[in-house]
């Protein structure tokens, strides 16, 4: 065997292996681009046969040759790549069904568990909001106010082993939404959340960005701008940022967990819920 053939094979040994790593560390994300990998074999198939044409290692008369890499190509397409669930074997039709059905299972857990954190929130409001807050003193000092707020909201935070952190800022809506001192203090309450969450915006204009989002009034998930948001584990746990504005005071609502993946129905809950307990507070 000539250096061309041995170079050659070694290429698709490399890819090979290169791909079943790709699959054991990230079946999902092997799943979701194998369309772009088999793509990029038969590209390394072309452009080899290609390479050999033009450096006579390969005769376009010899068909046994030309056959026998053909095959040995599908095969290796059909052993390593195509191993899933073969439907439809006369029809060459391929379906992944492991990975369709993990998606089904894992949109069906998402479905019920926000079926849960709706009832939650329901049961909340027109059951336990009304006895608890009616027994609230008026609160003096923010001390008492964030402390009276966290404990009402363990009532949802409680039930699905959220963690929630409170932090107060002054954001100047009574005067000019971009006078300095407003955005300058929103920006020390935000650096305030990244130290709690041990979670550092690089990039400065991703961070002024994230900060005009709060002082929008729009909830953040608290992440660096190249930072893939989704993750089917909790290693990098998500944590969104909820602003409230209040009669009396302002605060940033940090929300978090490392048993559940929160997101935006928490936050649209637990602002619900905060502005439930403002209202009585008044």
């Amino acid at each position: 065997m000539g250096i061309f053939f041995i170079i050659f094979f070694l290429t698709v040994l490399v890819y090979i292996f290169f791909s079943l790593y790709l699959s054991f560390i990230n079946i999902d994300k092997y799943v979701e681009n194998l369309q772009m990998l088999r793509r990029f074999f038969y590209a390394i198939f072309v452009v080899g046969i290609s390479i050999g044409l033009m450096l006579e290692k390969i005769n376009l008369d010899d068909w046994k040759q030309l056959l026998e890499l053909t095959a040995l190509f599908v095969f290796i397409d059909l052993a390593v790549f195509q191993t899933p669930d073969i439907l439809k074997i006369w029809n060459a039709e391929f379906k992944h069904d492991h990975y369709i059905r993990k998606i089904i299972k894992k949109n069906e857990e998402i479905i019920s568990y926000n079926s849960q954190k709706v009832e939650c929130f329901t049961d909340i409001v027109l059951n336990k909001s009304t006895n608890y807050l009616n027994n609230i003193p008026l609160h003096l000092k923010f001390d008492d106010y964030k402390e009276d707020l966290k404990k009402f909201l363990e009532f949802y935070t409680g039930t699905f082993q959220i963690d929630l952190a409170i932090f107060e800022f002054e954001s100047g809506l009574n005067a000019n939404l971009e006078d300095l001192h407003s955005n300058l203090d929103i920006k020390q309450a935000f650096t305030r959340i990244e130290q709690c969450y041990n979670k550092t915006i690089v990039d400065g204009e991703w961070k002024l960005f994230l900060v005009q989002e709060l002082l929008d009034g729009k909830a953040i998930e608290l992440h660096n701008k190249k930072e893939v948001s989704s993750s089917d584990n909790f290693k990098d746990k998500k944590v969104f940022i909820i602003p409230f504005y209040g009669r009396k005071y302002d605060i940033l609502i940090g929300i978090s967990s490392t048993f559940i993946e929160v997101d935006g129905i928490d936050a649209s809950h637990i602002l619900n819920l905060t502005q439930i307990f403002d209202w009585y507070m008044d």
